[in-house]
């Protein structure tokens, strides 16, 4: 039975940024879940703070890249400038012993820190042991640096870090402005789309050695094309994806830095590797 004294309660029109056409809240509704508190209005103020924490993962991300990238740079340059990178290489351009040594065990390691970080995610969340794992790998990438530049005229080493450095700015600056998603889905669509053009290709040149340097250009730039790609897609879930989720937690820094790092390091061997005179 109502009070006499109560009027009954009306529904009145709702105004405001979270208002819809019918005068309703523009929210998710948890009736029917085991609650009865309407409907849930969203909160400014958790957005402002998830988008200044996503910033801030960028930055410590990039920033981690950068450090990275300067070590390797330093450290083919320390190798080249006190010619001990000749130790690594004999006069037509094999590498020594000592070389072989050096890489494979780089290679060795390289895989192994990237399934250690890339399978179990507690190591790549656990501080220092995620530090100290991404050191290594970037010492051992660099030593791959070192053992390839050393095949290669400096002038030319020059000119493709350059290159790499115009790709991956211009790249990542698409990958930041453009609106359009990449979801896992449409990245296994263009791997498989890549390999139908790339395996015959492959299989051609394998076959045929370099009586078709035409079809081994294209596919080097081929290989150039996908790891371009792969920048792009790195560079979207290191920024964040809202509508389709997928972006790399804020705790997964050293993940999104080796990702980067090793997406920017493989392009550079591959345009490295795709022309250029030789020492």
């Amino acid at each position: 039975m109502q009070p006499q004294n109560c009027a009954p309660e009306e529904d009145h029109p709702i105004s405001g940024p979270y208002a819809t056409q019918n005068g309703q809240y523009a929210g998710k509704s948890v009736v029917g879940q085991g609650y009865d508190f309407g409907v849930v209005r969203p909160n400014p103020y958790q957005e402002d703070f998830r988008a200044q924490a996503r910033k801030g993962f960028v930055k410590k991300v990039y920033a981690i890249v950068c450090t990275q990238l300067i070590f390797t740079i330093a450290l083919v340059w320390i190798f080249n400038a006190t010619e001990t990178d000749k130790k690594l290489v004999d006069e037509k351009l094999v590498l020594t012993r000592a070389g072989k040594w050096v890489l494979y065990t780089s290679i060795a390691l390289i895989f192994t820190i990237s399934i250690a970080l890339g399978c179990f995610f507690q190591y790549a969340r656990k501080v220092p042991t995620n530090y100290i794992l991404l050191f290594i790998y970037t010492l051992a990438f660099s030593f791959v640096c070192v053992c390839a530049c050393a095949r290669y005229n400096p002038n030319y080493v020059i000119s493709a870090a350059l290159n790499t450095f115009g790709i991956t700015a211009v790249l990542t600056a698409y990958a930041r402005i453009t609106k359009t998603e990449i979801t896992y889905g449409g990245a296994v669509k263009f791997m498989l789309i890549w390999l139908v053009i790339s395996i015959p290709i492959m299989i051609v040149v394998g076959v045929n050695g370099n009586r078709f340097s035409g079809l081994y250009a294209f596919l080097q730039l081929l290989v150039i094309i996908l790891y371009g790609f792969f920048i792009v897609w790195d560079t979207k879930l290191i920024v964040g994806q809202k509508r389709s989720g997928h972006q790399l937690d804020l705790d997964e820094y050293i993940l999104g830095a080796l990702f980067l790092y090793t997406d920017i390091i493989n392009l550079f061997l591959r345009i490295l590797g795709a022309g250029g005179k030789k020492d």
